[in-house]
C-alpha cells in the first residue's frame, strides 16, 4: 500500500530488508527504527527530514539507531 501510495513506511520490523534486498520487491523509502525510545524516534525522524529527503525520495532503506544512520540507496 506505502508503495502505491507513494508513502514512506516507517517500521521497526526488520524483515523489510529481506523483502526488499534477498527478494528484491520494489519498495518506498523504508525507515526502520531500533531499539529506541519515542522521543529519540522523533528527534531522529526530523533530522531525517531536514539532511536526507533526497535519499527518501529514491525509495532508499533507512535504518536508524542511537549512534547512526545507514541509508543503502534506492534505485528509483
Amino acid at each position: 500500500m506505502a508503495l502505491a501510495e507513494q508513502r514512506i513506511l516507517i517500521t521497526e520490523d526488520k524483515d523489510f530488508g529481506e523483502l526488499v534486498f534477498v527478494r528484491r520487491l520494489p519498495h518506498p523509502c523504508i525507515i526502520r527504527f531500533t531499539d529506541m525510545p519515542i522521543g529519540e524516534k522523533v528527534a531522529a525522524m526530523l533530522d531525517l527530514v531536514e539532511q536526507h529527503q533526497e535519499e527518501m525520495r529514491e525509495g532508499s532503506m533507512i535504518v536508524v539507531t542511537r549512534n547512526r544512520v545507514r541509508i543503502r540507496r534506492g534505485e528509483g
